[in-house]
């Protein structure tokens, strides 16, 4: 990661959207709303303190980024993030029963809606990665450092640069660091804020990934499943005839391939794919279970649900010929189990 990118883009956005008025906003472009603001002394300090205080954001970087956050275990980065943000000041701040960390600068209207800024504490990196920075000329080298700890960096510098120049808003601002974004995390911290939380949120910022020119407006939709095989198992040549699981998720595979290339190649982008195979004990046994681990996305939900079907009606049609072709012994079972759930979406690039 590049020591010196600007941080105007990301911190504009953020003010923009505190800043302006909802009833001026009907009758004014964006641009000229910018404009204005831009020229407000305090926002002009703001710029000048993110500058001059570069290097305090970097160290909040390093330190960060060298608090190890696999998935399913951000607890460690968790506190020391709360920690950071309550020096900075916040109204309130705690770690919600998933783990996120919620801080509230509260805005100043009577009854304010709520806007969340957000970086995720997890990177995608497993347990035992060795995430100690380097400096290489003007870059900043380690495992999970733009993906997201660049992001929580961003945050403390936001709340830190409107505290300093005392940048008030009307709506209450919640600085969040979410679990749950990497792996199979499933974006468990996000779904339990939506969801599960006492916030009614109006408008959502996510800080990701290492560009500063450019809002991500549409996100992309994903299933993702674990689908388990199991037979009786025995011997290759002594149990010969008993169904082979094995056998069943190749032909499964085989069935999806076939129909999911065809439908793939047209329409919106959509996308699927088998990452992992797991089974069988040794080459002369027939296994008693296999696995694989499936992912497809789509840029449309329609879609999605679409090369879902195609998913399990594959799934579906190997189980039912396998077991009918069966030359002795009980059925093959399979288990589906949707490990993943991401639904497709997009907001105007005009709102």
């Amino acid at each position: 990661m590049c020591l010196n990118n600007s941080k105007i883009s990301w911190f504009l956005l953020v003010l923009v959207v505190f800043l302006r008025s909802p009833s001026l906003a009907q009758e004014r472009s964006v641009l000229d709303e910018v404009q204005e603001i831009m020229a407000n002394n305090s926002v002009q300090a703001a710029f000048e303190y993110l500058d001059t205080h570069d290097a305090e954001t970097l160290e909040t970087l390093i330190t960060l980024t060298e608090i190890p956050a696999p998935p399913f275990a951000e607890t460690e980065r968790a506190l020391a993030f709360l920690e950071m943000l309550n020096l900075a000041g916040v109204d309130s701040s705690y770690i919600d029963e998933v783990g996120n960390v919620i801080a509230l600068r509260k805005g100043s209207a009577p009854n304010a809606s709520t806007l969340v800024i957000s970086g995720h504490l997890d990177t995608v990196f497993p347990e035992g990665t060795n995430v100690q920075v380097q400096q290489i000329g003007d870059t900043l080298r380690a495992p999970g450092i733009g993906d997201d700890t660049r992001g929580l960096a961003v945050l403390l510098a936001i709340l830190k640069s409107m505290n300093s120049n005392n940048i008030e808003t009307e709506q209450n601002i919640l600085f969040v660091g979410t679990v749950g974004e990497e792996g199979l995390g499933d974006l468990r911290g996000v779904k339990q804020l939506f969801t599960e939380s006492d916030w009614t949120i109006s408008s959502f910022i996510s800080i990701d990934g290492t560009s500063d020119t450019r809002v991500t407006h549409q996100g992309l939709g994903s299933h993702r499943y674990l689908v388990t095989f199991a037979g009786p198992g025995g011997h290759s040549w002594g149990a010969f005839g008993l169904i082979n699981p094995a056998h069943v998720l190749s032909r499964a595979v085989y069935y999806f391939e076939i129909a999911a290339d065809t439908y793939t190649r047209g329409g919106p982008k959509t996308s699927y794919n088998i990452g992992t195979l797991q089974g069988g004990t040794s080459i002369n046994s027939i296994p008693a279970e296999v696995s694989m681990q499936v992912d497809m996305r789509s840029e449309s939900q329609e879609r999605l649900i679409q090369i879902d079907s195609i998913f399990h009606r594959s799934i579906n049609r190997a189980v039912q010929e396998m077991n009918l072709n069966r030359r002795n012994g009980p059925p093959l079972v399979v288990d589906i189990k949707l490990i993943g759930d991401r639904p497709s979406g997009e907001t105007d690039s005009g709102e």
